[in-house]
């Protein structure tokens, strides 16, 4: 398994300003999950399951770099 922790941190090391500064961190959290759903059906073709489990917080198959 894979966790979405980890795709955050890949998404926002390509970040260059921190825009969730001010924010407090449940809507930091709803925000990145936001661009994580909204992000995942441009995802053509993938190798694995990109199915998330709520409850793991994580993928239900380890991505490798491609996906993340």
């Amino acid at each position: 398994m894979t966790s979405v922790r980890e795709v955050y941190d890949a998404f926002l090391v390509k970040m260059l300003d921190d825009e969730w500064a001010d924010w407090d961190l449940e809507d930091i959290k709803t925000d990145w999950k936001g661009i994580l759903m909204g992000a995942l059906p441009w995802f053509k073709f993938p190798r694995v399951s990109l199915e998330i489990d709520e409850e793991e917080d994580a993928f239900v198959e380890d991505l490798n770099n491609e996906e993340i």
